[in-house]
């Protein structure tokens, strides 16, 4: 009966833990134990802004986010920093951390990715623990080793690099979204034991005409273990 959200505060927002104001977003994590009917505040996690390569102060904070259970009793939160509207950087890296005590407390997070947009994990019966992630590009890795500490090198789906140039009006220079060419926004689905399906746009998709349209796609990742 219980069930996990993630979410992530308003743009400023009072640290619960000091009082003081933050200028970012930071990540929160809310849960039930009594299948829905309410829920309590689980964690919250600071962006810790300091100015550094590490937590730089062009960031956005932590804002998308989401968590899986690992087969140790371990749990991994992945979370977006880039926000656009504050910041101007059209992608910032992504971060993760780890919990060994049910999501009470948290590691310090760290760098994972140089971006990720809307991260989205999903455990599958075979034991493996799929992650994607995008903007630039979409990009999925894998975790076989029970912990969340492991993961495989990246399986570009999409390019992270610009594909402009296979726009219906080429525009130069290339917007963000032209640059893209694509929402960034994906899902991830378990399909099987050892299969998951991958939900994503494509705004360069050609139809009967030619003509690219902006599209929605899946595929289907199987995981060899």
């Amino acid at each position: 009966g219980r069930i996990w959200v993630t979410a992530f505060s308003g743009e400023g927002h009072i640290n619960p833990e000091n009082g003081m104001y933050s200028p970012y977003y930071s990540a929160e994590l809310f849960c039930s134990d009594d299948s829905g009917y309410s829920f309590y505040q689980a964690a919250h996690l600071e962006y810790p802004a300091d100015g550094s390569e590490e937590y730089p102060y062009s960031s956005g904070g932590f804002s998308d986010s989401d968590i899986a259970f690992m087969e140790d009793g371990s749990m991994v939160w992945f979370m977006r920093s880039n926000w656009y509207g504050t910041t101007g950087e059209e992608w910032s890296p992504m971060y993760w951390t780890r919990s060994t005590d049910g999501g009470k407390t948290w590691d310090k997070p760290e760098k994972f990715s140089f971006c990720g947009t809307l991260p989205r994990l999903v455990s599958l019966e075979c034991g493996a623990t799929l992650l994607v992630y995008a903007r630039p590009g979409i990009f999925i890795q894998a975790c076989a080793d029970g912990s969340g500490k492991q993961w495989t090198s990246p399986l570009e789906v999409l390019s992270s690099s610009d594909r402009s140039h296979l726009a219906n009006i080429i525009v130069n220079p290339p917007k963000f979204h032209d640059y893209d060419g694509a929402g960034g926004n994906p899902g991830l689905v378990a399909i099987s034991p050892t299969e998951a399906l991958l939900i994503y746009s494509d705004f360069y998709v050609p139809d009967a005409e030619g003509v690219k349209r902006k599209s929605i796609l899946c595929r289907r990742i199987k995981v060899k273990m």
